[in-house]
């Protein structure tokens, strides 16, 4: 879980922020988990990206978000 506030991403551990949101702030959650291989047997992992963008969040803020999406998408999504 990361939190974009002022161009500044900050890593935030998601047990300790559970379900506390900023209304200036953008938030990216990533969701990790195993599922069944299509290709054959066996499992293999998966991510999925959600992010929520505060009512009060500037437009550089909300543009840092898709930025980091893109990023976050590279190192963890599909290939």
């Amino acid at each position: 879980m990361w939190r974009c506030r002022d161009k500044e991403t900050v890593t935030l551990d998601p047990q300790s922020r559970l379900g506390i949101f900023y209304s200036r702030d953008s938030y990216i959650f990533l969701f990790s988990y195993m599922t069944k291989n299509r290709e054959g047997p066996g499992e293999r992992p998966a991510t999925i990206m959600y992010f929520w963008l505060g009512k009060d969040a500037t437009a550089s803020e909300k543009g840092a978000v898709a930025l980091l999406i893109v990023e976050l998408d590279k190192e963890y999504g599909a290939p």
